[in-house]
């Protein structure tokens, strides 16, 4: 991950939605722009049937269940990344009408890979930490079976 230039929260947006998605992708952390890694075949795996297994169990208990192209955001802080899966509890609060942008997590899950392991667990976990609805982080290994969770008490 490479910071690459500096930006306004609306010209970020304004070039994520207009983006192709074999451009890249790119989180925004109070005005920079974070080059996100490729992913790999694992991790898209990973990803794919973590986000199968939790939506068939919480669906029918009213929580919606969302993978990987939906930023979540806290407004607060100028912040917009883009976790793995993110659940929210009923309906999503989104933060315009671009329908791309959480503000309400309830849980978020990362997949961790050689080049994001570091951010996941320092900068990017503290950042979600500042979102008042994020109740549980996830972070799942690609390497060995692991899971940690970590909860707000």
């Amino acid at each position: 991950m490479v910071s690459v230039k500096t930006l306004t929260p609306q010209e970020y947006l304004a070039r994520e939605r207009s983006r192709r998605r074999e451009e890249g992708m790119y989180e925004y952390i109070q005005g920079n722009l974070i080059e996100m890694g490729g992913v790999s075949l694992i991790h898209n795996r990973i990803v794919g049937n973590l986000h199968v297994f939790i939506a068939a169990r919480l669906r029918e208990l009213g929580f919606e269940v969302w993978q990987s192209d939906l930023r979540v955001t806290n407004p607060a802080l100028d912040t917009y990344m883009y976790p793995d899966i993110v659940i929210t509890q009923d309906e999503p609060v989104f933060a315009d009408s671009g329908l791309d942008m959480i503000t309400n997590p309830l849980l978020i899950v990362e997949v961790l890979s050689d080049t994001t392991e570091a951010y996941d667990r320092g900068e990017k976990f503290e950042r979600y930490r500042s979102i008042p609805s994020l109740q549980e982080y996830v972070l799942v290994s690609q390497k060995k079976p692991l899971i940690e969770s970590y909860y707000r008490t």
